[in-house]
């Protein structure tokens, strides 16, 4: 096989085989031989053409390329139409989402506007029953006249409060106290408004100027005001008080409580006057007469009624009370600076203790000298 290989040997086989043949052009050449050796002299050829496979040819790889290339469009194309129509479905969803979130905004918004305008009002509402509280509390001129060496430290939780402070004169006696009214905000006004209405009746009407009898009365006012007898409607709404009647002649003080505790300093020793344990409200089973405790006063001396709101205010490091100990000793510590002193270091003092803390209740301290 020319082309491909040498003569092959001499052989009896009728059949010869070349395996992988590549294409080209090929001639075989066949001898006979007979069995003394001797050779044909004209051989027999016959010419073989193996063409190139198609597969091997420039055109075909050109049109697998084509066809490659495509493939590639047709599979961009479709991926392509399958996210403008994801696309097209996710930007009708986000259409009609933000429709309706900007509906809820708008109705929102709405509420909102409608919120602020009765909080507006309201607020204005709730200002202007301050201004007539206000109104009702002894002015400071006359507090100065009847008491002329005294601070008042008033820290309303909210913009009324329901403690408050009352001072009037009467056959030549001083009543003053201080009283903390169940609750605070506007259910805490209305009941410091009923305390200052029935004490004005009761000392400055009625005439009754001993410290138990005053309580004992106010106690009876505030039940039949508030018919807190009536059992379809039970309530035991009411006022803690410190109340004390200063005697100027005989220089002494009258002191009754319920729940709230009179101090008094002298000689830098505090004493504390201890009020009976139930409040200006309901009788219940542990409620009894109020009782009148009497102390001498001394010049020097000096008087301190307040609410539980001052002790009871949450903050400092660990997020506690204040604790009525901790103001007793700032009481002693303070005691003998100006009045008005005192109260700037009360104020300064809470301030600093509640670091940003809601205030729980409301705050009031009334200090007098003798």
């Amino acid at each position: 096989m020319e082309g491909y290989d040498q003569w092959s040997e001499v052989t009896k086989n009728t059949s010869i085989t070349y395996p992988r043949l590549t294409e080209g052009d090929y001639t075989f050449i066949l001898k006979a031989s007979s069995g003394d050796g001797v050779v044909s002299e004209k051989p027999l050829t016959i010419n073989i053409i193996i063409k190139i496979p198609v597969w091997k040819k420039l055109w075909f790889y050109v049109i697998i390329v084509l066809f490659l290339i495509i493939l590639t469009f047709i599979y961009i194309k479709r991926r392509e139409y399958k996210f403008l129509a994801e696309k097209k479905i996710l930007e009708e969803k986000v259409r009609e989402r933000t429709y309706e979130i900007q509906c809820q905004k708008n109705e929102i918004e709405l509420q909102r506007d409608m919120i602020n305008e009765k909080n507006a009002s309201i607020t204005s509402s709730i200002e202007y029953a301050s201004n007539i509280q206000n109104a009702l509390l002894p002015p400071m001129e006359l507090i100065d006249k009847l008491l002329p060496d005294n601070f008042i430290f008033s820290k309303p939780k909210d913009i009324v409060s329901g403690d408050f402070y009352w001072l009037a004169e009467k056959d030549d006696k001083i009543i003053f106290t201080v009283a903390d009214g169940t609750g605070h905000g506007v259910p805490g006004a209305f009941m410091s408004l009923l305390g200052i209405t029935l004490l004005n009746e009761i000392v400055n009407i009625r005439g009754i100027t001993r410290s138990d009898a005053i309580v004992t009365k106010l106690r009876e006012g505030v039940i039949h005001s508030l018919q807190q007898g009536r059992k379809d409607i039970p309530t035991s709404d009411g006022m803690d008080i410190a109340l004390c009647v200063l005697d100027r002649h005989q220089k002494r003080i009258q002191f009754t409580g319920g729940m709230n505790n009179l101090v008094y300093i002298r000689d830098k020793k505090l004493e504390e006057v201890k009020a009976d344990r139930f409040s200006v409200c309901v009788l219940t089973d542990f409620s009894g007469p109020f009782t009148m405790k009497e102390i001498e006063c001394r010049k020097g001396d000096v008087f301190y009624l307040f609410s539980d709101g001052y002790q009871d205010q949450f903050g400092g490091n660990f997020d506690r009370k204040f604790l009525r100990q901790h103001f007793y000793l700032t009481l002693l510590e303070i005691h003998k600076l100006p009045m008005l002193k005192q109260k700037e270091i009360l104020e300064v003092k809470i301030n600093e203790w509640m670091k940003g803390n809601v205030q729980t209740d409301d705050i009031t301290v009334l200090g007098i000298r003798i």
